[in-house]
C-alpha cells in the first residue's frame, strides 16, 4: 500500500510535468498496487492479473463494495499498454496522444481506489 500512495505522488509530479501518458499509465500501477495490497490482507497469496476491473472482482469476494469501485475506475485498465506502447495506438504515439483531461481523471480514479482500500485495511497493513 504505501509504494501506492508513493505512486500516487510520483503521479502528480509528472501531471505537473505534463507527461500525461505516463500519469496514465502511473494512475493504473496505483490502482493495481493498492488493490493488491488489500487481497494479500485478505489471505490471497498469487495475484497474476494487472486488470483493475478483475481485481474489483476479486476484492467483492470479501467486501461487495467493490463492485461499486470496479463501475468507476475500470476505465484505469485502459492505460496498463495504451499508455506505454505506440503500436498500440492506430497513430502516434502515446506522448502524443494523451491529454490532460485523460491524466487528470485517471490520477482522480487512482486517488479514489487509494482511499476506498485504506478504508478496509487495518492500520498495521
Amino acid at each position: 500500500m504505501r509504494q501506492a500512495e508513493e505512486d500516487l505522488e510520483a503521479a502528480q509530479s509528472l501531471l505537473e510535468a505534463k507527461k500525461y501518458y505516463m500519469v496514465c499509465f502511473v494512475s493504473q500501477q496505483v490502482a493495481e498496487k493498492a488493490l493488491k495490497a488489500y487481497l494479500y490482507a485478505q489471505g490471497e497469496e498469487f495475484l497474476f492479473s494487472h486488470s483493475v476491473w478483475k481485481l474489483c472482482q476479486l476484492s467483492s469476494n470479501y467486501d461487495k463494495e467493490f463492485s461499486s469501485l470496479r463501475t468507476k475506475v475500470k476505465n484505469l485498465d485502459i492505460y496498463y499498454v495504451e499508455a506505454r506502447y505506440p503500436n498500440s495506438l492506430d497513430s502516434g504515439i502515446p506522448a502524443e496522444f494523451f491529454e490532460e483531461k485523460d491524466a487528470t481523471q485517471a490520477r482522480k480514479m487512482a486517488e479514489e481506489v487509494i482511499i476506498f482500500v485504506k478504508k478496509r485495511l487495518k492500520p498495521d497493513q
